[in-house]
């Protein structure tokens, strides 16, 4: 087990500092009961934001209460300036190196938390249990809600609970979600006309009320570095994984929003300004042999769908239609990585020049096959034993 959970939040400006206060830290303090006593004395909550931004998280009538049950630090160190290269991703990328860099010094285990999201009951219990089994990295589903709306049914639930705190049934966040669906969902649906290119995943709604997704980045809910980190790029979808993983055996893919659900409250008017593309398919087959981006543990655990639903319908066969759409596309961009390694750059791109060219084809004549290419990986116990973590103590340099 890593010597303590760091649960990490950055946050600035108004809004979102508010956002914090009242919903995020009410809903923490219920979810913190979940980490074992003696784990949770090791443990503390990290919060990097500005000095201006301090007082307003002060003043949650939640902190208290979050404070008796674990450690609170509220850090007057966000650096808002000087990273321009990462553009509007600047200050949070900064936050999350120091997070990622301190944690690998002591050996602690990172639960990255937003300052707009609420998390559903029986999470951390689960985010526990995949430590003490040897997980490193953790991935789950964070769909996106109408922000005010959803807010307004949160704060019934804070003002009925005796402490202020509040930890949501997975089937009661999950009618919340679809109630308040933000229409930035559907920019993921792989069946959307207007389709966004590919981010961090891909989506399918077969029903009003059910999700099918596929991750290839993230979101990263826990991490924990397997080495001692002098420095970290803070990109934690793209790099934590390859820092805190030997194997894609060390990352859980949570196949079941039930076990584990972070709803994201999105502003209501938000609108992603990334192209979008006409034909979802190729356009996602494109993206996923974008080998600066995507590396083969990713592309392996893009193999497991993450199913979204209240749990009173059949979802195998709509699940089924899913993966024959996107496990062809998956394999295909396996199949590039180890052309490149094999026989090189030019031969790579001829293979992916006539992939992309042929994507519906190939995925047509791939489709009966692609089930049990793709059953070493999507059949594995995703909670079976794996290889026994050594260290006990901090963590050492490589």
């Amino acid at each position: 087990m890593p010597n303590g959970i760091h649960i990490c939040i950055f946050v600035y400006g108004a809004t979102y500092t508010s956002l914090l206060a009242e919903i995020l830290l009410a809903n923490l303090a219920a979810m913190v009961l979940e980490i074992p006593e003696d784990l949770r004395r090791l443990s503390r909550v990290r919060i990097v934001t500005t000095g201006k931004d301090i007082p307003l998280i002060e003043a949650s009538p939640a902190l208290p209460v979050l404070r008796q049950r674990i450690c609170v630090e509220i850090l007057n160190a966000a650096r808002l300036g000087g990273y321009e290269q990462h553009g509007n991703y600047g200050p949070m990328v900064e936050s999350q190196r120091i997070f990622v860099v301190d944690a690998a010094r002591e050996n602690a285990a990172l639960f990255f938390v937003g300052p707009d999201q609420v998390y559903s009951r029986g999470s951390f219990a689960l985010f526990v249990d995949l430590l003490r089994r040897g997980y490193r990295v953790v991935i789950g589903p964070g769909p996106r809600a109408k922000r005010e709306a959803a807010r307004a049914e949160l704060r019934e639930l804070i003002a009925a609970s005796p402490d202020g705190s509040f930890a949501p049934d997975s089937d009661w966040l999950i009618d919340l979600f679809f109630r308040h669906w933000h229409p930035i969902n559907d920019q993921f649906l792989i069946e959307y006309e207007e389709s966004i290119w590919w981010k961090a995943y891909v989506c399918n709604r077969p029903h009003p009320d059910e999700l099918l997704f596929r991750f290839f980045q993230g979101p990263t809910f826990v991490a924990w570095p397997r080495h001692r980190q002098d420095d970290f790029d803070g990109f934690i979808d793209q790099k934590l994984p390859e820092l805190s993983c030997n194997s894609w055996r060390e990352i859980y893919v949570v196949d079941d929003a039930r076990d584990c659900l972070a709803l994201d409250l999105t502003r209501d008017d938000f609108v992603d300004v990334l192209a979008l593309a006409d034909f979802p398919r190729v356009y996602l087959l494109q993206n996923l042999f974008n080998a600066h981006a995507i590396k083969d543990l990713k592309l392996i655990y893009g193999l497991r769908t993450c199913r979204l639903h209240r749990g009173d319908r059949d979802l195998s066969e709509m699940q089924r239609k899913f993966d024959r759409v996107i496990d062809p596309l998956i394999l295909l961009a396996l199949a590039e990585r180890k052309i490149r390694h094999r026989f090189g750059a030019w031969a790579a791109l001829i293979f992916r020049n006539f992939c992309v060219l042929n994507t519906h084809t190939l995925g047509f004549i791939l489709g009966p096959f692609s089930a049990r290419l793709a059953r070493k990986w999507k059949d594995v116990d995703p909670l079976a034993p794996v290889a026994p973590i050594a260290a006990t103590g901090p963590a050492q340099p490589e």
